[in-house]
């Protein structure tokens, strides 16, 4: 995707970080972003609340992902709502953590993008 002009709209976030679950306290002193957005230290009702204004989220699970356990969540950050709402897809692909192609990206993401964006004058350069 780092040979594509992909305007400042789009956000897919790498997380790269390892959770030790026998040592909790390194992660929470050393992964301030995740554990913060994932509402893991201190729970902050305004995240959640804003969180449901999104008007379309896009999940991949990676069928044969070793990078991240669980593959399932809490509902910490409102997805329960937006799934309620239709707001939540769920996409599987059929392969290793974030080892889709450029392809598989502009078929099965980009409808969402383009019907989020629909009302955006600038178009979507890739």
């Amino acid at each position: 995707m780092n040979t594509h002009d992909i305007t400042f709209w789009i956000s897919l976030v790498q997380a790269q970080y390892w959770h030790d679950p026998y040592d909790e306290e390194s992660y929470a002193l050393d992964c301030e972003f995740l554990s913060d957005i994932n509402q893991e230290l201190v729970f902050k009702p305004s995240y959640k609340e804003r969180f449901s204004n999104i008007s379309n989220f896009v999940l991949v699970k990676f069928e044969y992902d070793m990078m991240v356990e669980p593959k399932e969540t809490e509902d910490l950050i409102g997805l329960q709502y937006l799934n309620k709402t239709e707001r939540i897809h769920f996409l599987s692909y059929p392969g290793a953590h974030l080892q889709f192609s450029f392809e598989w990206f502009k078929s099965n993401i980009f409808p969402y993008i383009n019907r989020t964006f629909d009302n955006v004058r600038s178009p979507l350069r890739l």
